[in-house]
């Protein structure tokens, strides 16, 4: 079984600030939830994608909405498939929720209707619709493999939604008066177009947004008077990696290795066989 890694907060946040409903979706805090389970509020915790092992010891505990929602769940989800939720599994984002789908078929509708796996049109596709009628332009503007399309029709481009996209920084960049600045707060490829335009950055929604980029965590530790803590809380970044943690894990790890390796009956079965005790 591979280990897990674990975090710890950052120097500066203090455990005291956050909400822990929030962290319990939070999916660098699994080794924190561990260590308090009576915090864990199990419906966030149900689509948290670090935490499956978890769920998966507390069956009675999880909230079958919010798993079905989990990217690492299908294969807990397809051993109890009677409990499916099927509307919200359409919008899982594993693309291997399709495999589950097509074992169902009568239930395909949920996964067409939600669009989070429709193909990307071809740029061919709009040799007999030029106009892009039926095309939901809302929804892909924000898909990360859209850009081709959305370049070539710029005036259908859903500004809100794009401004939220991180692979369309270069899009954005050439078109600042079309920014949603509240949108661009959460893109985390985004924070030097945000530090550059601060004053943009307007109320405390704006903030609530910010805080719960990945990117930002520089920013908000410069602005901690602007910190929605409750947002803060499911920011992965708030977690860094615990390396003294991971090295005395190493170090069990070594042990239990040199353990098993030099157990007597095995070296009694080296001795046996001829084997040189100073070649062990």
């Amino acid at each position: 079984m591979s280990q897990r890694i674990p975090y710890k907060l950052r120097d500066w946040i203090p455990l005291e600030n956050l909400y822990w409903a929030y962290m319990s979706e939070n999916p660098n805090a699994v080794s924190l939830l561990e260590q308090n389970p009576e915090k864990i509020c199990w419906i966030y915790l149900s689509h948290n994608e670090n935490a499956v092992h978890m769920l998966e010891k507390n069956p009675e505990k999880i909230d079958w909405y919010s798993i079905m929602m989990n990217p690492n769940a299908l294969d807990f989800i397809e051993k109890n498939i009677k409990k499916a939720q099927w509307f919200y599994l359409g919008y899982n984002p594993n693309p291997d929720v399709v495999h589950i789908f097509n074992k169902y078929p009568t239930q395909m509708y949920y996964l067409n209707s939600a669009c989070v796996h429709t193909p990307v049109p071809q740029l061919s596709d709009f040799d007999t619709n030029p106009q892009g009628w039926g095309i939901d332009w809302i929804r892909l503007s924000k898909r990360t493999d859209a850009l081709h399309i959305l370049e070539r029709f710029p005036d259908k481009i859903c500004w809100n939604s794009l401004s939220a996209n991180p692979a369309a920084i270069h899009i954005l960049e050439q078109n600042p008066d079309k920014i949603n600045w509240n949108s661009l707060c959460r893109n985390p490829n985004a924070i030097h177009l945000i530090e550059a335009n601060m004053d943009k950055i307007e109320n405390s929604w704006y903030w609530y947004n910010l805080c719960a980029n990945p990117g930002a965590i520089d920013l908000l530790e410069k602005n901690q008077d602007k910190i929605d803590w409750n947002s803060l809380s499911k920011n992965p970044a708030i977690f860094v990696i615990d390396y003294e943690a991971m090295r005395e894990s190493h170090k069990e790890l070594k042990r239990d290795i040199l353990q098993a390796a030099l157990h007597p009956d095995r070296v009694a079965q080296w001795l046996e066989n001829g084997m040189d005790p100073d070649d062990m």
